[in-house]
């Protein structure tokens, strides 16, 4: 098994076959300094999964059809950096294809007429150092 890390509606992850363990994460040790957006830090949920069973491009398609990735610095009514969209990936084989994932689902939605104009605005990046969030946060 091997971490990703991605943000969004982590509890649609649980259907997923072969998830060994997810757990969320601020890049600060303390959940409560993130939640201000004054730190320009994010809240993932991390995800342990086998391969064998479940693959990155799996994780992805989930990613993008259980949160709207065009919304910039929120979600829904959450507001502020920490809630902000993002893709964290262990290896430049994981960028690769998350990079191509982003740029197939930005056509899909804009062949769909969703929100015209709008640009998908997840960050695709090197996953940061993880930090998990307090006890009280994890699910």
């Amino acid at each position: 098994a091997r971490p990703s890390d991605m943000i969004g509606a982590g509890h649609l992850l649980n259907a997923l076959p072969g998830l060994a363990a997810r757990a969320h994460r601020s890049i600060l040790r303390r959940y409560e300094e993130v939640c201000t957006g004054l730190t320009g830090h994010n809240e993932v949920t991390r995800v342990i999964y086998a391969p064998s069973l479940v693959s990155f491009a799996d994780l992805l398609k989930l990613h993008w059809e259980s949160h709207d990735p065009t919304q910039g610095m929120g979600q829904g009514n959450d507001r502020g950096t920490n809630y902000r969209s993002g893709i964290y990936c262990n290896d430049d084989a994981e960028l690769k294809i998350a990079r191509a994932s982003l740029e197939a689902y930005q056509k899909a939605l804009e062949a769909a007429g969703h929100r015209r104009g709008a640009r998908i605005t997840t960050e695709v990046i090197e996953a940061p150092p993880f930090y998990y969030a307090e006890e009280y946060h994890q699910q």
